[in-house]
Parts: structure tokens; C-alpha cells; sequence
């Protein structure tokens, strides 16, 4: 089987068995107690002794796969591998802390485009709190660039695996815009309104919510993930996780006006699939919901969790219904 046949989620759940299978011995067990380990936005771990657990995330951004210098600044670049890795922190309602940053490089790359990237990390670190402490850097044919980042969390913490039925499914904010955004950037179309440098700046620059992770958190939300791959895709996830289906109701999706403006009906196919938005996708009880629509007044109820096959994700509209039993959304190594 090649792997453009299994995809990544495939991939995933043969690499957890194999490491299930072979009873992984940790080091830490004799200081510490691994609490989340693969197949969530990231890893942590409990300290004896100590109510502080530790989260460690890592995520890698390849030229051409990810991003196109065609389309954005290498100081964009910067920015947008840092946040990736600042989500993945947010999903699971913690605090960043430090950075290793790992460049690959031709060795015909400008050297001014290299400290561009730096900048753009630079940006990310200081607007969010975060010190490189580190990382490597190493000849490749390809650039990419590949980031670890750690974090704290005090408490409880979200997790992809803790959705029930008759949970709610609710996004913290609008989806779509950063698809929209590399549409436009696509099609040359950057400067004819503020609606289009809207969407640019959605996917030249998105923000990770680490203060609405957190307020989850507080609020009594245990189940999220950041939206990454999209909204199908990414629900999908947390249904396979929590080994139940869910239902998406597409006229509860909000669509941004700036989408609405560009795409018109277009825009629900944006919202539901676009990626790279980095807004949190949480499941939680109704009145859950509702106290946190009080803090966090732009989460939109989209959905519901059912019982059913995991990972079957329905998007009900007014034509019928649509529904997703295989791959949906981005994915690594499928055709």
C-alpha cells in the first residue's frame, strides 16, 4: 500500500498501534505521568507533586505543500509557522512558553530572506509571549521549516477524545477566510476592496486564540481542537477520537461579510472546508455554551454530537443532507 492510498489519519493510527503494541517504556514515569500522548493537537505530561502539567507540540511547513513565497512575504512565513504550533498550544487550553525552530535550506537561498523568516517568528514570539531557545539548521533540496514548542497548563485541559452525545458543536469564531484569502491571492485580486484585504490578512497573518483556549477551559469546555484542515475535516477528528459521529447544520454557520461579499453561495463551501483558520472547534452541553457566549459573544453553534460510526460527519442543508464517511478536507500524502 502506498501512503497516498492510506493518507495521514490512516498513517497515524498504524504508528499508535505500533507504539501500543510495543509497550513504549517513558522516562518519565519514575518524575512524572504522560497525560495526553499521540493523536491530539499536542502532548503533556503531569509532575509528580505538582497541579502544572506540560504540553509539547510540534509542527513542520514545506514550500509548495504549505505556502507559496509567490503569495506571501518570507516574513509572512515567519509568522504563520509560529502560530501553527501557538494553535496547537490554544487547543489544548495552555500557555506557551519556549521555541526550537529548525530550518532546512538550499544553499541558494538569500540570506536576506533567511533573516526575513526570523523577523516574521520574531513578530509571533513577542505578540504572544514566547522565547527561541533554540533549534537547528540544515542543507536540504526543499525549504521547510519545523518548530517545537512547549507549554504550561494548570488544571483541566481540552482534548479531541472527551466530545459526548448530546454535546453541542461550536466554533469561536468565523471559518473560511483564510481559504478565501489564498483564493484571492491566487487569482491577482489583492487590492480591489477592503473585503478582499480582508481575507489576505486572514491567511497572511491568522491569530491564535490562546486567551479563548484558556476561557474554555475555565468555562468547563473539555473537548476542542484548533481548525487547521477545516471544519469537516477537523470534526471528523474529534469524532474519531471520541469514538461518536456528529452533525453539522450548514445554515448555522455564519458566514464573514467579506466572504460573502467575494464568494457569495460559494462562502458555506469556504466555511465548512477551508482550513488554516486556527479558530478552536469545541463540543460541550448547551448551557456550557451559553455561559460561555457571555465571555466569548462570537461562538457560533454549528452542530451537534450523535450517537453513530465514528468519525461519520453529516452536514445537513436545505436540500437534504451530506455525508462524510472518508476523507474530507486537508490531508497529508492523498491524491
Amino acid at each position: 500500500m502506498r501512503l497516498y492510498e492510506l493518507g495521514e489519519t490512516g498513517l497515524l493510527r498504524r504508528i499508535e498501534s505500533i507504539l501500543a503494541d510495543r509497550e513504549v517504556a517513558s522516562a518519565l514515569t519514575a518524575e512524572a505521568t504522560l497525560v495526553v500522548g499521540i493523536g491530539d493537537d499536542a502532548a503533556a505530561w503531569s509532575v509528580h507533586g505538582s497541579n502544572v502539567s506540560e504540553t509539547l507540540t510540534t509542527d513542520t511547513m514545506v514550500d509548495n505543500i504549505h505556502f507559496s513565497n509567490a503569495n506571501m512575504s518570507w516574513r509572512d512565513v515567519g509568522w504563520r509557522s509560529m502560530v501553527a504550533n501557538l494553535s496547537d498550544i490554544a487547543a489544548m487550553g495552555g500557555v506557551p512558553s519556549l521555541a526550537l525552530v529548525t530550518l532546512g535550506l538550499p544553499g541558494s537561498t538569500l540570506v536576506e530572506d533567511v533573516e526575513d523568516v526570523y523577523k516574521g517568528l520574531v513578530d509571533a514570539c513577542r505578540a504572544y509571549e514566547v522565547t527561541i531557545a533554540g533549534g537547528d539548521l540544515v542543507t536540504s533540496p526543499t525549504f521547510f521549516i519545523s518548530i517545537t514548542m512547549s507549554g504550561l497548563q494548570s488544571g483541566e485541559m481540552l482534548l479531541r477524545s472527551s466530545a459526548n452525545v448530546g454535546d453541542l458543536v461550536a466554533v469561536t469564531g468565523p471559518l473560511g477566510l483564510s481559504r478565501g484569502g489564498l483564493e484571492v491571492l491566487s487569482r491577482g485580486d489583492t487590492g480591489r476592496d477592503e473585503y478582499a484585504q480582508r481575507l489576505v490578512e486572514a491567511h497572511r497573518h491568522p491569530k491564535p486564540r490562546l486567551p479563548e483556549g484558556r476561557m474554555l477551559v475555565q468555562g468547563g469546555v473539555r473537548a476542542a481542537l484548533d481548525v487547521s484542515d477545516g471544519l469537516v475535516g477537523d470534526l471528523k477528528k474529534m469524532m474519531l477520537a471520541s469514538n461518536l459521529a456528529a452533525n453539522i447544520i450548514a445554515k448555522n454557520v455564519k458566514i464573514d461579510p467579506a466572504l460573502n461579499a467575494i464568494y457569495g453561495t460559494s462562502a458555506i463551501d469556504l466555511a465548512l472546508n477551508g482550513g488554516e483558520d486556527y479558530e478552536l472547534l469545541f463540543a460541550a452541553p448547551y448551557k456550557t455554551i451559553e455561559q460561555i457566549k457571555t465571555v466569548l459573544p462570537h461562538v457560533n453553534i454549528v452542530g451537534e454530537v450523535v450517537a453513530g460510526l465514528p468519525g461519520i460527519v453529516t452536514v445537513k442543508h436545505d436540500q437534504g443532507e451530506t455525508i462524510h464517511d472518508g476523507r474530507f478536507g486537508w490531508e497529508h500524502f492523498r491524491q
